[in-house]
């Protein structure tokens, strides 16, 4: 069954929690996280990596340690654990959330706020079909609506793993009595959800995986406790 972790990066802690955490990334993380100029992607980029090392510290503590967790990437950047078959995560980050989605298949999640919108945009990378549904809404429907496309082809793209290399016009959804329906008769063995994690935001998971459990909230201070006490 599917899992989603969820972290805040806008509860309030103290400098000195971000500071331990960042001792425990990866050489390639702390080189990159130094790179960043505002303090909110410094945090983001800390935040995914310590995310992921407190899953697996919790769902593995009898096996595995922070220290032997090693991530390896495919060639379009989609990481994994070396070393590590049979299980899969993916990590996505936009406005406040940091989000992990885990399984023991492939899996893609995307989460975004909820903002304004170009229908531009939306004629070039949507499909005919979900573009024509776009125009007919106005205001709030036909931005969330816009969103709820969105995320999910960003979820599609990052459960396949190829980065860019998928035009997203390619991928076509449409919506029936309030449930997601992927549009292709060649790939019938992936499922799609849509969640709010909260009003501003949307989450959108794929997974081979039909099951999915509820969001998991964690909080940095609980990271904090786990791999840095």
């Amino acid at each position: 069954m599917s899992e989603i972790y969820a972290l805040n990066i806008h509860e309030a802690v103290e400098d000195k929690v971000y500071c331990d955490l960042f001792h425990v990334l990866s050489e390639t993380r702390k080189e990159k996280t130094k790179k960043y100029k505002f303090e909110i992607d410094a945090k983001r980029s800390i935040c995914a990596e310590v995310l992921i090392r407190f899953i697996l510290c919790r769902k593995f503590q009898t096996s595995y340690s922070n220290v032997e967790i090693l991530f390896q990437y495919n060639p379009y950047g989609k990481p994994y654990i070396d070393d590590m078959a049979g299980q899969y995560f993916n990590i996505s980050h936009g406005g406040n959330w940091v989000v992990c989605a885990w399984s023991d298949k492939e899996i893609g999640v995307d989460v975004d706020r909820i903002k304004d919108i170009d229908l531009g945009v939306a004629e070039h990378y949507f499909s005919k079909s979900e573009y024509e549904e776009l125009i007919q809404k106005d205001g709030d429907d036909r931005q969330r609506r816009f969103m709820d496309y969105w995320t999910l082809k960003e979820s599609y793209v990052k459960y396949k793993g190829r980065g860019l290399s998928i035009p997203l016009d390619s991928i076509s959804f449409h919506f029936e009595n309030g449930k997601v329906y992927y549009n292709s008769e060649s790939e019938t063995d992936i499922y799609f959800h849509m969640l709010d994690i909260d009003k501003e935001h949307k989450l959108a998971l794929c997974s081979m995986d039909p099951g999915l459990e509820s969001i998991r909230f964690i909080s940095i201070g609980e990271i904090w406790e786990t791999l840095c006490q």
